[in-house]
């Protein structure tokens, strides 16, 4: 992908301003921090107007900055393991890193917001609202977002399945699962085989699949029936995960407010019982 990048400005280059190739070329040479670097940041650096890098952009072939930095970030996230990722990190004693990660964050939600429409939303509610039972997976570094779904979901529900793989008993656990059925399936690059195995189990067995992953032709993604797909990338070794977590939030949401009479008289006998039992300090 960096290659096809490269192709794209050399041949563009003799047609390039003086400043549109200052920042060609530091694209050329540090192209995993520009992955990252916010329209702002990467003009403070280069010295350049934010015009500047949008016309670049554009000369390219790209409809602007975001998209262009979509191929590094994919470029990214194959070519590097997460120990590799860590150690080609490079950090300016001007830069701050905190500002920069949640910059990293908000953009990723605000991408998510404008990628996934409301209809796609309501479709996957609907399912899950409508489902015999709701199975929910997501395994190795999705495992918690599985669990963070099946718990507020298991809240309101008495009929959410928790799949996970400590037991071996994962295929024990969706022995049951067939047409009438949701399976939630959560994978990102790179996908958890296991994870995979059990979305095509599932199919096999006509499911309705919901998939929150990074791609629509990511393995699980080619699998579902909605695919709702985030962005993670940051400048570390570890995913920013806050969009993902706004998209299992907008489900537990729509579904809670969908079935809202039913969900209170559930969640009053729980706050109740937990009380009655001591679980918090008073």
């Amino acid at each position: 992908m960096v290659n096809v990048l490269e192709d794209r400005i050399t041949k563009a280059y003799s047609g390039l301003t003086k400043s549109q190739k200052k920042v060609a070329e530091y694209i050329i040479t540090s192209p995993e921090e520009v992955a990252f670097l916010s329209l702002k940041a990467l003009g403070e650096k280069v010295r350049v107007s934010d015009a500047t890098i949008i016309r670049l952009s554009n000369a390219l072939g790209f409809s602007g900055f975001s998209e262009l930095q979509e191929i590094l970030q994919s470029w990214l996230k194959r070519k590097f393991t997460p120990s590799e990722k860590l150690r080609s990190t490079r950090i300016n004693r001007r830069t701050n890193i905190y500002e920069e990660i949640f910059e990293t964050s908000v953009r990723n939600i605000l991408k998510a917001q404008e990628e996934i429409p409301a209809k796609k939303f309501e479709e996957a509610v609907n399912a899950l609202g409508g489902a015999k039972k709701i199975f929910i997976t997501g395994l190795r570094r999705s495992y918690s977002f599985a669990f963070h779904l099946y718990n507020n979901l298991n809240r309101i529900l008495n009929n959410v399945v928790f799949v996970e793989s400590s037991s071996g008993l994962v295929y024990d656990q969706l022995k049951d699962i067939g047409n009438r059925d949701v399976l939630v399936s959560i994978s990102f690059s790179r996908y958890a085989k296991e994870t995979v195995e059990t979305t095509k189990f599932a199919r096999k067995k006509k499911a309705f699949i919901i998939a929150i992953t990074d791609n629509p032709l990511s393995p699980i993604g080619q699998l579902a029936d909605i695919a709702l797909c985030v962005d993670y990338g940051n400048p570390f070794f570890f995913g920013s995960h806050a969009s993902t977590l706004v998209i299992l939030d907008c489900l537990i949401g729509g579904l809670s407010l969908k079935h809202k009479k039913r969900y209170v008289e559930a969640l009053t006998w729980l706050e109740n019982t937990l009380k009655g039992c001591g679980v918090w300090i008073q």
